[in-house]
């Protein structure tokens, strides 16, 4: 019996720091965040691509955004402009708008807009400034980039999955993040302790589409900031990885970079 308990009381310490997640950040301290990322094809590189989320002109806004370009040698057989960015509200992240630039190839630019009426419960996409017809809404949803902010400051319990509602104007789905384990990771941004997870949003459009059947993965910061230090995606023609370059942040506290906790000037924000 004793070595049944002393067995038992082994399996949960080691499974459940799986599962488990610091205490995370509020959105007020994560405006400002900028990341930079190198992007693979298998080892060779063929872009550079930034996430941020920065404070908007107007009070109790925020823009997340997300962008790719190619580098000058992709360029001239696979061009790369994308820019996805959404309006959202600072206090619980709910979009405004949301917008979708992208020209991947040599075709013209594909442009994609969602506007969003709370009050009413709806969404309205614009495909290349052609109107659609409007999406009932649950009460909470993200946008397909706000989402993966919003993952970054709930609380991670339980089993280490959390449900997400999303829309892209044409479906809603409840996605999910799932944690996997845990992995020491070397970026040219430093060495980091870090979490993978696994989102799942299957059937929605934006920065986290995945070809059918493919997987992707995402190595979080293992502390109180989450942040992104590399993505991976293993599709048809390949794998894909993102892995960080540089972080830069708004704060003169230079210590925020691999700190568990926020500066005093960070809890003041």
């Amino acid at each position: 019996m004793i070595k049944r308990i002393f067995l038992a009381l082994v399996l949960i310490s080691v499974a459940a720091p799986i599962q488990a997640l610091k205490p995370p950040p509020t959105v007020h301290e994560l405006l400002g965040e900028r990341l930079e990322f190198e992007v693979r094809w298998g080892i060779i590189p063929v872009a550079r691509a930034t996430m941020e989320i920065q404070a908007a002109p107007h009070k109790g806004l925020a823009f997340t955004r997300v962008t790719a370009h190619s580098l000058p040698l992709i360029d001239a057989f696979y061009p790369v402009r994308d820019r996805v960015e959404a309006k959202v509200w600072v206090s619980n992240l709910r979009p405004v708008i949301y917008t979708r630039s992208a020209r991947e190839g040599h075709g013209p630019v594909a442009r994609e807009v969602l506007v969003f009426n709370h009050h009413d419960g709806v969404v309205q996409r614009f495909d290349s400034g052609k109107a659609r017809p409007y999406l009932a809404i649950p009460k909470e949803v993200f946008d397909p980039l706000t989402c993966f902010f919003a993952y970054r400051t709930m609380e991670v319990k339980g089993d280490g999955t959390v449900t997400i509602p999303v829309t892209d104007g044409r479906h809603n789905i409840n996605g999910s993040v799932r944690v996997l384990r845990r992995e020491h990771v070397n970026t040219p941004a430093g060495t980091f302790d870090t979490v993978v997870v696994e989102p799942d949003v299957e059937g929605i459009g934006g920065i986290f589409r995945k070809s059918k059947n493919a997987s992707i993965l995402i190595w979080l910061t293992d502390d109180q900031w989450r942040r992104p230090v590399k993505m991976e995606s293993a599709v048809a023609v390949g794998h894909f990885t993102a892995v960080l370059t540089a972080m830069h942040w708004n704060e003169k506290d230079e210590n925020q970079k691999g700190s568990d906790s926020p500066s005093e000037a960070e809890r003041s924000r």
